[in-house]
């Protein structure tokens, strides 16, 4: 019979050695950092980083509607599309200045 007053093992907090001597934030510095250059290589070799974009994609837009070529709508699109930054645009980021603070 196994008997039900076993304690249950304590977890172990255990550091690896080679860790306990690295500064952990600017580690956590370092891969955003790293994070953050190659998003923007991978942006930039995008077709959305190129200046005429937004034209390019409310053309190609506009060659595949029924009624070619409505310029009240290309103008529609091309205004809200401009607004679209998180895809047709990549903010500059101060690397320098970087900081991972608690909130």
């Amino acid at each position: 019979m196994s008997s039900n007053t076993e304690k249950p093992p304590e977890p172990i907090v255990y550091t690896p050695f080679f860790r306990r001597f690295t500064d952990e934030r600017a580690r956590d510095i370092k891969e955003t950092v790293d994070l953050y250059r190659r998003v923007r290589a991978q942006y930039l070799a995008s077709r959305y980083a190129d200046q005429d974009a937004i034209k390019n994609f409310v053309l190609t837009l506009a060659r595949d509607l029924d009624p070619p070529f409505n310029v009240d709508l290309c103008v529609l699109l091309d205004g809200i599309l401009r607004m679209e930054d998180s895809i047709f645009g990549f903010d500059e980021v101060n690397i320098e200045h970087i900081s991972l603070k608690n909130r």
